[in-house]
């Protein structure tokens, strides 16, 4: 439930009908960097003022460096998978917030992100409207209903607001400066008002057509009639026309509108002044943008006046602690008297992971092993981290969700297994879609299995147990397995090994918080050649994080395909692949070369023809990638090639030449040792770090190459073809004969 209410046009506090002034801060560089720095700037605002912070869901301005609500998928965004690192980081600092007593103003969506091409291709939603040029097609594009885009955008909201909700210090934002069709905004905040009917809902801009929104409960003049040539407020006529406007809102007032020609009015006297102003005209609701607290940046630590982002393609933005313009925030505290809010803590008071109530010595010792889904293994192919554990996304395609952890040394008594699990829909229908058991490896016997159908989910959205009761024999080696039947979302957190006799368990919140992943008191055997129910490997299972360009965690022929790979020949076997004679698997992506990015791929086994000559097998391709002039591609080089058994990495811009090309060779003289002469059947990984014109190689954790560029300007997003295993014109005999066990390509 919210702090707040609306009584009229008047903000109170729900519980006390006390009415509230809020100073809100406006800095939108903080959030969407997991760096910890805006935990700091918290403290800074609760020390000098203010209680409240206003954020943008989304900040293209970081130009690819920041965090994004979606996982990034090569060039752009996979509108249907979230981006754990942005949501945990969200989770951490708005409940840091609520402690410090710091209101959290969340626009889910700002306009000015979708205005200028520079940002475009840094959007999530940047698909949807990049086809227009002009800023007020761009909104409009961006503010149709009824189609697909509108669909992304709830779920988008969904997402967001189901996790904010539980949090009373949020104050949600339609989007920032709306322009545009003003039936999506009513469409949109009559959505967020069915997700969190009882949280308030703002909308900004005193120019918008949104203005008459009925969902709305706060309306936000930006800047208003205020003169920036003389730093005067005219507070009481901006009032007096916004009012009819908005009926009996509440009426707060921005400096958002300033811009860079207002940041000299950014100082104490002027912003007490302005207080003052708005004090007297009887707001409850002060937002100060502080632009002084931002930076742009360029990647070798370069600075620029802020906003550079428009003219610079290297400058992203962002903002700094340092920076921030405190003394104006003291100033406008001083006079505008924001109000304490309940529950507020002081930093040095405020202590991370506090113990569970009701968690004793007595209910730690009833849990024999509390085991986390994801890290465990999976066969499944679409399998991928959310909510804290793993998920599946509605589909026919059947496989483990979860399966290990090989467990020994049971008590040979009654125990119980507990399984944490959701779906998003418990009511469609009645289909069976998953199913639990308890597998002895050893004994090849089942103990114990669940089906589970929708329906016997007692709810949707959230973690619920289902219990197996068992016995296990004095010799066993025991897996926990959930097993997806399709046709539904599924996800899984927990799994829990308990004693009946000394703790039950009837939710996910009677688990013990303080219990470690894997209990000591349970040996966890890990065999040397794993017992999984499918073809999978352990080891790269989570070798896919959901934001690479390309991510191939095991080499089947279904993954390829669904991937939008292309086989030419070779074999699949137990997850791996090997090329055949011409053959090879070929992707193409769109990869912006300028970006520092990655190839991340293991092979296992010895290149076969070590001693080849040059045509006859000695001289292979792990990979080629080709677009125009631009080819980057590495070979095991033949016998006679400066001693034998080296590799060589080429990175060049004027492909069918050897003028200009960087040449990483691993020869003693050159980028440094390295030879495959005292190789086994035992795997190597491979990591080639690019970033425009220069490359380097790492082999496993022994070897590092020297740095070598090529000469030319390399940069911008270009759509590449990638072979793996061969060349891309595949000539006889110049296909890798290895194993590749995994491969992908992330942006760093």
């Amino acid at each position: 439930m919210s702090l707040f209410k609306k009584d009229g046009d008047q903000i109170k506090l729900r519980d006390s009908g006390q009415a509230v002034r809020l100073f809100i801060v406006e800095q939108f560089g903080f959030s969407h960097f997991p760096d910890g720095e805006i935990l700091k700037y918290l403290d800074a605002l609760a020390e000098n003022g203010a209680n409240g912070l206003r954020v943008f869901g989304f900040f293209p301005f970081g130009l690819g460096r920041e965090q994004e609500p979606h996982v990034r998928s090569g060039s752009g965004f996979d509108l249907s998978r979230f981006n754990d690192t942005y949501y945990d980081y969200l989770r951490k600092w708005v409940e840091y917030a609520q402690k410090r007593g710091i209101v959290v103003l969340y626009e889910l969506f700002d306009s000015v992100g979708v205005k200028y091409r520079q940002l475009e291709n840094y959007h999530p939603f940047g698909q949807y409207f990049k086809q227009e040029s002009e800023h007020n097609r761009r909104l409009d594009a961006f503010t149709k209903l009824g189609g697909q885009l509108e669909q992304l955008q709830k779920h988008y909201v969904s997402h967001t607001v189901n996790i904010l909700r539980q949090y009373p210090n949020v104050i949600f934002g339609v989007m920032n400066e709306f322009k545009g069709n003003a039936k999506w905004h009513y469409e949109i905040s009559k959505f967020v008002r069915s997700l969190a009917p009882q949280h308030l809902i703002s909308g900004s801009d005193d120019s918008s057509p949104g203005t008459d929104d009925p969902n709305v409960d706060i309306w936000t003049i930006h800047t208003g009639s205020y003169d920036l040539s003389r730093c005067q407020s005219n507070v009481g006529s901006d009032v007096k026309a916004f009012r009819p406007k908005i009926g009996n809102k509440i009426m707060a007032y921005s400096t958002d509108g300033f811009g860079n020609s207002g940041m000299k009015c950014e100082t104490p006297d002027a912003m007490r002044k302005l207080a003052q102003d708005i004090s007297a005209n009887r707001l409850q609701i002060f937002r100060f943008l502080d632009q002084k607290a931002y930076v742009s940046r360029d990647d070798k630590g370069n600075e620029y006046p802020a906003g550079s982002w428009t003219k610079n393609s290297q400058a992203y933005e962002t903002a700094q602690v340092k920076r921030a313009n405190t003394s104006t925030y003291r100033a406008i505290a001083d006079v505008f008297k924001p109000t304490a809010l309940p529950g507020s803590v002081p930093a040095q008071e405020i202590v991370e992971s506090p113990k569970e109530e009701g968690t004793t010595v007595e209910d730690q010792s009833g849990i024999l092993g509390l085991f986390r889904v994801a890290e465990m293994p999976h066969t499944h192919t679409a399998v991928f981290k959310d909510k804290g554990g793993k998920a599946i996304k509605a589909t026919t395609r059947e496989g483990f969700l979860a399966y290990g952890p090989y467990v020994e040394g049971l008590p040979n008594k009654p125990l119980d297994v507990y399984f944490s699990l959701q779906v998003d829909n418990n009511t469609a229908d009645d289909r069976h879609i998953l199913s639990v058991d308890i597998y002895d490896s050893l004994n090849q016997e089942i103990w114990a299995q669940k089906h589970i159908t929708r329906r016997e989910f007692p709810v949707a959205g959230e973690f619920v147990l289902f219990k197996l009761s068992f016995t296990p024999p004095t010799q066993s080696r025991l897996e926990f397995r959930i097993y997806y039947k399709g046709y539904s979302y599924v996800a899984a957190d927990k799994i829990v090994v308990a004693d009946p006799e000394k703790i039950k368990l009837n939710a996910p919140s009677d688990i013990p918080g303080s219990i470690p992943s894997t209990s000591p008191t349970i040996p966890v055997v890990k065999p040397e050649t794993p017992e999984s129910p499918q073809e999978a490997t352990p080891a790269t299972s989570d070798f896919c994080q959901g934001n690479e360009i390309l991510c191939i965690p095991q080499f089947t022929s279904e993954i390829i395909k669904q991937l939008g790979g292309k086989s030419y020949g070779g074999d699949f076997s137990n997850g791996r692949f090997k090329p055949s004679n011409k053959g090879g698997i070929e992707f193409e992506k769109t990869i912006d070369v300028g970006r520092k990015f990655m190839i991340d791929f293991t092979i296992e086994g010895n290149i076969a023809n070590v001693n080849g000559g040059e045509m006859d097998g000695g001289k292979v391709s792990l990979f080629d990638i080709l677009h125009g002039k631009f080819n980057l591609s590495m070979q095991r080089m033949y016998r006679d090639y400066r001693g034998g058994g080296l590799f060589r990495v080429i990175i060049t811009n004027n492909y069918g030449s050897t003028e200009g090309g960087g040449y990483l060779i691993t020869g003693s003289k050159l980028a440094g040792n390295y030879t495959i002469y005292d190789w086994g059947d035992e795997p190597h990984r491979f990591r080639i770090i690019v970033q425009g014109s220069t490359c380097q190689l790492l082999i496993d954790d022994s070897y590092k190459s020297k740095t070598v560029s090529c000469s030319g300007s390399v940069s911008g997003a270009k759509p590449l073809k990638i072979m793996i295993g061969n060349r891309l014109d595949r000539i006889s005999n110049q296909h890798a004969i290895t194993w590749f066990k995994c491969f992908k390509i992330e942006y760093l």
